[in-house]
């Protein structure tokens, strides 16, 4: 139901983050990669990728994606607001997700 709701509203962040909870980790990676694509100027799918790979003990790829995120939302003209990403480190440590908050820091 909710892989066609993503056809239906590829832009909606909700969505996608939706469906990459239901998946196994090897489909919410794809799913999670496909929303990129479908929305690239959106942190939240970054931040979702790396906790999903902290989740899994991926530790050397937290900080790999955080880097891919910030050249991507940089190259599509993102504004990257500090307030907002301490606040977004706050949430994913409230989350347990200790070094997503780390690597957004």
């Amino acid at each position: 139901m909710l892989s066609l709701a993503v056809e239906c509203c590829p832009t909606s962040v909700e969505l996608w983050l939706a469906l990459a909870r239901l998946e196994t980790y090897e489909q919410a990676r794809v799913v999670l990669n496909k929303a990129r694509e479908s929305i690239p100027t959106d942190r939240q799918i970054w931040f979702a990728a790396t906790r999903l790979e902290e989740a899994q003990g991926n530790q050397n790829m937290v900080q790999k994606i955080v880097d891919r995120g910030v050249a991507s939302l940089q190259a599509n003209m993102v504004e990257i607001n500090r307030d907002q990403w301490i606040k977004d480190a706050e949430e994913c440590e409230k989350a347990k997700s200790v070094l997503t908050a780390q690597a957004i820091m």
